[in-house]
């Protein structure tokens, strides 16, 4: 693959969470919105502050998992940003 598992990961779960959530017009607070986007990223932040630092190291299925976390809370704010700009 040109691109790696955790990237694949982000990308892949961005675009469906997008999907689902604007074919199913959900509302969501801005304190839930933020919740779900920083629990999600969470995951993601440690597995790359941990490799980074060399206290481990990572295998391509845990980047894979970390990315769609990730993506799926990136989703989520992604989604309450627009609907703020375009006030829906």
């Amino acid at each position: 693959m040109k691109i790696c598992s955790r990237c694949f990961g982000i990308y892949f779960s961005l675009f469906i969470s997008l999907v689902i959530l604007f074919s199913l017009a959900f509302r969501f607070s801005k304190f839930v919105v933020i919740s779900i986007f920083v629990v999600l990223n969470f995951p993601l932040v440690v597995d790359g502050l941990t490799q980074y630092f060399g206290w481990r190291e990572s295998n391509n299925s845990f980047r894979f998992i970390t990315g769609v976390l990730a993506g799926v809370g990136s989703s989520f704010a992604a989604y309450y940003l627009v609907g703020i700009v375009f006030l829906f």
